[in-house]
């Protein structure tokens, strides 16, 4: 087959879909010797796909940007954009596929190429925000949905909640909608979960804290934060309790919410501290003004967008606890992300999370504010919760698997092609 991949939101700046673009890609390289495939990227994301590919450490024989089996087409056509109506489409066609893996909602609606489509979520439907909240973009996400449903070979959510959510707002054949579950980290990384599981044993534990003791070190932060914020987060910070959330500002992921409830908790421990990570987004200016009109300057730290793995690896390493109080989500990669690292995990218990993160959370009403306090302070105060977490949390990340994910893309490709 001849497979193309929609890979425009595969820059990190993307966030969720980039690093599912980025992990399926690898894997399909690193198990698919028979099929060809062309990858259709921005010039950004072709100058970060170039970066990663000299990074990995697959076979350069079965993998490179100029081998024959993988073609970079570099379409300056950006996501959501009228030309990806008017012009992407005929790009498309024009490479004569026999299939095009779209990896989110957004597709070219007059493309005649068989196409396989990947929903994430329903957000702009149930909390569609600012940005998608006019009449024409609800009619167009609507437009765009349906068209998936009546049109696509196959359909791939990430999750069974999402399936059923999608089945249950775009109608169509049971069996065209199957389940391929995203994770949590490359299965190449060496800070893998199994990697870190078979370095447990009873001491693993910092049991002050309830984090994994590996050999890594336990540097402060850097320029990422102000200085003086990291000197306050890294002075000390073995007895400090530190509140870690990573994840974009948007209005389901209750980040108000998030920090009046962290409010509470200072109270009882006035030094704790709350760092939120993600791209500070001038369109909810009510999340700083929340933390100003708590008086919570010197407790919750923003990071703004973290681009550096090696960065963000050293505040999951800081982090007393991960929190998670979103409203909705399709999959809920950062909470398993967090897992992964070994970092206890609170989060809400809605729609897809309890499903994706099993026992291996403190789940919480998230619009029960009490109750968040409550779980914070207990999984600073109970060392007990905090290393049963943990061990729940490494043994729940190893049942998904990129490779596993990129294997059954795959079959679906092969699936959609024969029908």
């Amino acid at each position: 087959m001849r497979i193309g991949i929609d890979c425009r939101m595969y820059r990190r700046e993307i966030a969720g879909i980039g690093t599912y673009l980025r992990n399926l890609i690898f894997h399909l390289a690193e198990i698919d010797q028979e099929n060809e495939y062309v990858l259709f990227m921005t010039p950004q994301d072709a100058e970060e796909f170039q970066v990663d590919s000299g990074q990995w450490t697959v076979d350069r024989s079965k993998f490179n940007i100029q081998h024959s089996k993988f073609k970079i087409v570099i379409v300056d056509i950006h996501h959501y954009s009228l030309k990806e109506q008017t012009k992407f489409g005929r790009i498309v066609e024009s490479e004569n596929l026999d299939l095009i893996h779209y990896p989110n909602f957004n597709h070219p609606l007059l493309c005649k190429t068989p196409f396989v489509a990947t929903i994430h979520d329903l957000i702009y439907l149930h909390f569609p925000g600012r940005a998608m909240n006019s009449p024409l973009h609800r009619f167009l996400y609507r437009r765009l949905n349906k068209h998936i449903a009546k049109r696509a070979k196959k359909i791939i959510a990430v999750s069974e909640h999402t399936r059923q959510d999608f089945l249950e707002n775009f109608p169509c054949d049971l069996e065209k909608v199957e389940v391929v579950y995203e994770a949590a980290l490359f299965d190449r990384d060496p800070t893998s979960p199994t990697s870190l599981r078979n370095k447990l044993d009873d001491n693993a534990f910092d049991t002050h804290r309830g984090r994994i003791s590996t050999p890594r070190s336990r540097t402060s932060l850097n320029s990422t934060l102000d200085t003086q914020s990291a000197l306050s987060l890294s002075k000390g910070h073995s007895t400090l309790p530190i509140f870690l959330y990573v994840g974009a500002w948007r209005p389901h992921k209750n980040l108000v919410f998030l920090i009046e409830a962290f409010d509470q908790v200072v109270q009882e421990i006035p030094k704790a501290k709350l760092v939120i990570v993600g791209k500070v987004d001038p369109a909810f200016p009510e999340i700083s003004a929340k933390v100003k009109e708590l008086k919570l300057e010197q407790n919750v730290l923003f990071t703004d967008f973290v681009a550096e793995q090696k960065e963000l690896e050293r505040l999951y390493q800081m982090a007393t606890a991960f929190v998670f109080p979103s409203l909705y989500e399709g999959f809920g990669l950062p909470p398993l992300e967090a897992a992964a690292r070994g970092v206890p995990v609170i989060c809400s218990n809605r729609t897809s999370l309890p499903e994706v993160m099993g026992e291996a959370a403190l789940f919480v009403d998230p619009e029960n504010r009490e109750a968040w306090s409550e779980a914070m302070l207990r999984i600073v105060r109970d060392e007990k919760l905090r290393s049963v977490l943990i061990k729940k949390g490494l043994v729940q990340v190893e049942k998904y698997s990129w490779k596993k994910a990129a294997k059954q893309t795959l079959e679906i490709y092969q699936k959609a092609f024969l029908q």
